[in-house]
């Protein structure tokens, strides 16, 4: 950048993106103006090492402020992680998101969520250390999405939810801020056994309501199509004194 000075200013590319593998052209154009703090001279070379991180930072430092005094929900891209947690850049300030905090299970590596765009609420400031909280935004939207769930739910209708976790009597099964239970005999209209046989935890499954109770928040779902039923297949296939080869099972 021109100081209009006899120093040459530069400002490294890490700057102006938090994006892996962006374009610096992208990002900035030969004629832009930019404002940026100077962070170090060097008076030997004749160059001077600004930041336009630190002084975006400075400049929406309120708004970090606000935010947590609001709980109004930010955004930011992950950055850095660690055991205890993950760092956050929201507007040019690290933001600590703790463990317990992230949405990730407990044996979820905090890596995974490395240069992701995630929303979060502030929850605390102490000095110029902030912590904040994945975690409580999924929660208010999951209670929003399941708010919604709810009032349009009815027998019959269909949904593309995505297994949530696996008991001996069935599967447990999201379908948008909801869980409902397929029943082991409604998986398949063979036997099954074990239900991690046929499904896997994060699988994603078409299913139906069975049947409901919104007092006690239950809800019954199905997974095997009606159309496949044995016996109806069987009832239009056959008809009495017809011939039929056949395997012996039993």
């Amino acid at each position: 950048v021109d100081l209009g000075m006899k120093y040459s200013g530069f400002i490294p590319t890490t700057e102006f993106t938090e994006e892996t593998g962006a374009k610096i052209e992208d990002c900035v154009k030969i004629g832009d103006q930019i404002e940026a703090v100077v962070v170090r001279v060097n008076d030997v070379e004749g160059t001077v090492q600004l930041s336009k991180k630190r002084l975006d930072a400075a400049k929406n430092w309120e708004v970090i402020v606000a935010a947590a005094e609001s709980g109004e929900v930010v955004e930011g891209i992950v950055t850095e992680d660690n055991k205890g947690g993950v760092v956050v850049s929201v507007k040019g300030n690290r933001v600590f998101v703790p463990a317990s905090q992230t949405g990730l299970p407990r044996e979820a590596e905090m890596s995974s969520l490395l240069k992701q765009h995630v929303r979060l609420k502030i929850t605390e400031i102490k000095g110029r250390r902030v912590v904040g909280s994945i975690r409580a935004v999924q929660r208010e939207e999951r209670r929003i999405a399941a708010e919604k769930v709810w009032s349009e739910i009815e027998v019959g209708k269909h949904y593309n939810g995505t297994v949530k976790s696996i008991a001996s009597y069935g599967v447990f099964v999201d379908i948008g801020g909801i869980d409902g239970m397929v029943h082991v005999s409604e998986l398949s209209w063979g036997r099954v056994r074990n239900p991690a046989d046929v499904v896997s935890v994060g699988q994603e499954m078409d299913v139906y309501v069975i049947s409901f109770d919104q007092e006690a928040r239950k809800i019954s779902l199905g997974h095997k199509d009606p159309n496949g039923n044995p016996w109806t297949k069987f009832m239009e296939t056959y008809q009495v004194g017809d011939v039929a080869k056949v395997k012996i099972v039993k």
